[in-house]
């Protein structure tokens, strides 16, 4: 299968949804994964994203 989307397809459309889909998510510190590699570790709270969220309602 094939698409044929071009460059401005892609951001007319992400400036049409931007504002009502997409929502930026949170990064935190995880201590206690960064003591435990011994790295700053960083997690990304997808969680709080709007789809998955839905996704989880319907699945129950």
């Amino acid at each position: 299968m094939e698409f044929d989307i071009s460059k401005e397809k892609i951001e007319s459309t992400y400036k049409k949804i931007k504002n009502h889909i997409i929502k930026k998510t949170p990064l935190i510190f995880a201590t206690k994964l960064s003591q435990i590699t011994g790295n700053k570790v960083y997690v990304k709270l997808e969680n709080l994203q709007r789809g998955l969220v839905y996704l989880n309602y319907v699945g129950r």
